[in-house]
């Protein structure tokens, strides 16, 4: 769950605890994709695009089913004009979808579950139609829906209290 940080008095103090977590991170581990991807963030907070690719690049290499990470990487490469590196991204996701769509309905019973589930919804044919509208999913639309999900006025703000 992801919460946004507090909003305090004192920001110098927020970005020292920040800037002393991913110091943190990196420093125990390198090589571990949580690590690159923070660092990825704190060079797009700092417009350095193309350091962030980098990294993003290599925490996909180390996973890649990371979604947050794919998303940052096709957000930094549009931003730096690449749309074709950035459409390619969208591809894999596109594709990774579709296969766990497929994968997911192999067996007689997952089948029988999605069927009732689109019944639930009102309408059972939907089935038939979630790789379509998956693939129909544009680049504009993402970079649209992220816009709008990661606003912060979408985020909430949770305070800790000392019980002294």
């Amino acid at each position: 769950m992801n919460f946004a940080l507090a909003h305090s008095e004192r920001p110098s103090v927020r970005l020292v605890a920040l800037a002393f977590a991913a110091a943190f991170l990196i420093g125990c581990a390198p090589d571990n994709p949580a690590a690159l991807i923070a660092s990825a963030k704190e060079y797009l907070a700092k417009n350095d695009r193309n350091a962030a690719v980098i990294q993003l690049k290599n925490a996909l290499q180390k996973n890649p089913d990371l979604a947050e990470a794919r998303f940052l990487l096709g957000k930094a490469l549009l931003e730096n004009g690449d749309v074709a590196a950035a459409e390619k991204e969208l591809t894999k996701v596109k594709n990774k979808t579709e296969s766990a769509i497929t994968f997911e309905d192999m067996s007689v019973m997952a089948r029988a579950n999605s069927l009732a589930f689109y019944e639930l919804l009102g309408d059972a044919s939907l089935f038939n139609t979630d790789r379509e509208k998956y693939a129909a999913v544009s680049m504009e639309d993402i970079l649209e829906y992220s816009r709008q999900i990661f606003d912060e006025k979408n985020s909430n703000t949770l305070y800790y209290r000392r019980t002294n």
